[in-house]
């Protein structure tokens, strides 16, 4: 029975350290596929930090005036 407890409380402590050490931090994105946590400042800056692609999708982008240009990058 003690056994049991013991081994309960074990696997409970390892799930919420587990849990704790595998979230990004506050200023952080995780991306999809991976977990790779990148700066929130990556995200939508058209460029693919995550090798699935997850940081740039459901982006809105600013859209040219008639006196602007978009260079693409």
């Amino acid at each position: 029975m003690n056994l049991k407890i013991l081994l309960f409380l074990f696997c409970s402590n390892f799930l919420l350290l587990y849990s704790i050490t595998d979230a990004c931090g506050i200023n952080e994105w995780r991306c999809e596929t991976g977990g790779r946590c990148i700066p929130l400042s990556w995200r939508c800056n058209r460029i693919n930090d995550c090798t699935d692609g997850s940081d740039e999708r459901n982006c809105t982008y600013p859209r040219c005036s008639d006196s602007q240009f978009d260079c693409g990058d």
